[in-house]
């Protein structure tokens, strides 16, 4: 990012407004055996500050893509502002987490709830569709971590997916 921003200003292609770029809301990958990978607020950091946070944590063990490549470590955690839902930050450990961190760093750099998250039609099986599968608690805090999974609808005929 900042070698395109250099780039651009030296070429004279610098025609959208100056954005600052975020060093705190940047993702961040170790390429370990399982991955690590975060973005945003940490909870420590949260915790530190006394800043009020929902973290919502999930394991991706039963994930059928995970089950298949029979690797089952790691966990999805979002860690959101608990009155707005607004994603502030979270961590992926496990297979790819460096590739699907993208999706949380998209959210908190976009200001995206954990409902936006939930709601969005997202390739299955990830580990990212952990919240979505009803894995961890739903966003507002009401239901159980162990919720039952929500039905998707009926995708109609000629719809890519459709059986």
């Amino acid at each position: 990012m900042q070698g395109r921003k250099i780039a651009e200003h030296l070429m004279g292609l610098h025609n959208r407004p100056h954005r600052h770029l975020d060093y705190d809301k940047a993702a961040s990958a170790i390429f370990t055996e399982p991955e690590i990978a975060d973005v945003g607020l940490a909870e420590a950091e949260a915790f530190a500050s006394g800043r009020k946070i929902r973290v919502t944590k999930g394991p991706v063990q039963r994930q059928r893509q995970v089950v298949i490549k029979g690797d089952p470590r790691g966990f999805v955690k979002i860690i959101s502002d608990p009155a707005r839902g607004v994603v502030l930050g979270g961590s992926i450990v496990g297979r790819n987490a460096a590739e699907l961190i993208g999706i949380l760093a998209v959210a908190v750099t976009s200001g995206l709830t954990v409902t936006d998250i939930i709601d969005a039609l997202l390739v299955h099986p990830t580990p990212v569709r952990i919240a979505r599968r009803g894995r961890v608690s739903d966003p507002t805090g009401q239901g159980p971590s162990s919720s039952p999974a929500r039905r998707s609808p009926p995708r109609p005929p000629g719809a890519p997916g459709h059986r």
